[in-house]
């Protein structure tokens, strides 16, 4: 498995398998990226709330934004680097 951003589809599908009860290796068996990759974006993405399976809940949404967030402000680091 090579290190890699889950697209926005990807997001969606984590958040159903998630939402349906899944457990993170088999999402991240689904989505072919390591365990560490789902539970980063499960933090990413946390609602901070519960959702129906008492666990913290997860937002595609948010977590398509923290990313472009974060990818938006490590470009204008390193901007500020190269000058």
């Amino acid at each position: 498995m090579n290190a890699r951003y889950l697209n926005f589809s990807d997001r969606k599908k984590l958040e159903q398998m998630y939402l349906d009860g899944k457990k993170v290796p088999e999402i991240a068996a689904e989505l072919k990226v390591h365990e560490s990759t789902v539970y980063r974006e499960l933090d990413r993405g946390a609602t901070g709330s519960l959702d129906n399976n008492g666990r913290i809940g997860y937002s595609s949404e948010l977590g398509q934004i923290a990313l472009q967030s974060r990818l938006k402000h490590r470009r204008l680091n390193l901007r500020k680097a190269d000058d």
